[in-house]
């Protein structure tokens, strides 16, 4: 009986199936590439994608950040992300990013920010910033920060301002303009009405 034992073969009860590990593996090949396909296309987004730590050290960028800094990932990797900004605008930003640390209940921020800009160009951004639930560093707190590019709309919204005050100005000269008219209309009614008196009152003497 022993020796039928140990010629048992320790798989016969736990038979393995080679078609299922082919299924896993398909499996595994096709989350590599929906991986790939991910990362490519938030890489290639037009807006600015960062994965910055609470010390605003920029862990991962893409296409648009390097376009922005004309600098390579590689080397932005752990420089600042202080680099974008004035020095006023910088700490209107890690305001936001110490607030959201601190309140653990709120994972997400909103804000618009205008950074100082490169080329001479100063550009405006509305920020997204969400703090990465359940992955962090030695030293804090990761987060994913999204920058949209809204210097055309805000332009387009000055100058539809600038419009709007501009039609407001002339409304007010054009009400000026009427009770200037109105007034000169009462003169001339005025004046008319004295014309009219004048030679009845004459009539009224000969008569």
């Amino acid at each position: 009986m022993n020796t039928a034992k140990k010629n048992e073969n320790p798989d016969s009860h736990h038979p393995v199936s080679h078609t299922g590990l082919h299924v896993t593996h398909e499996i595994v090949v096709q989350l590599e590439r929906s991986k790939r396909a991910s990362e490519n296309l938030v890489y290639n987004l037009p807006e600015l994608v960062l994965i910055i730590d609470q010390n605003a050290r920029i862990l991962k960028a893409n296409k648009a950040v390097e376009k922005l800094l004309d600098a390579k990932s590689g080397s932005l990797i752990y420089s600042n992300l202080s680099r974008f900004f004035s020095d006023a605008s910088w700490e209107h930003f890690k305001e936001n990013i110490k607030s959201l640390e601190q309140n653990t209940k709120v994972p997400i921020t909103n804000f618009d920010q205008a950074i100082d800009g490169f080329n001479l160009h100063v550009k405006h951004y509305h920020w997204n910033v969400r703090r990465i639930i359940g992955l962090s560093n030695r030293r804090g707190p990761l987060f994913y920060v999204v920058g949209h590019d809204i210097t055309e709309i805000r332009l387009m919204f000055e100058k539809i301002q600038e419009s709007h005050a501009s039609l407001e100005s002339h409304s007010l000269e054009l009400e000026h303009l009427l009770e200037k008219v109105q007034k000169q209309k009462v003169q001339i009614i005025e004046s008319s009405k004295l014309a009219q008196l004048g030679p009845n009152q004459v009539t009224f003497i000969m008569a």
